[in-house]
């Protein structure tokens, strides 16, 4: 498996190579985008909940996290909705 940050470059290189190979979303990196979309003060409750999503087996982490934080970072949601294969 290849963590990538999210730019194109590295699967698009590495699909004629090595077409097999899975190609995951950097969790530091997704982690950094969703928190530039949070309020300072929120930074710390969000980031906790994107630990929880980040080690949970399945999607109901990420329906909890878009509940909770829907109204206050619509943005942040948005964006952690972004890459969730």
């Amino acid at each position: 498996m290849i963590g990538a940050d999210g730019g194109n470059g590295l699967p698009a290189a590495l699909s004629p190579v090595h077409p097999d190979i899975p190609v995951r979303r950097c969790w530091a990196h997704k982690i950094r985008n969703v928190l530039n979309k949070v309020r300072k003060p929120d930074h710390e409750d969000v980031k906790r909940h994107l630990h929880d999503i980040m080690n949970a087996p399945n999607l109901p982490a990420v329906r909890h996290f878009a509940a909770r934080w829907r109204d206050a970072c619509p943005k942040a949601v948005e964006c952690l909705r972004d890459d969730l294969d």
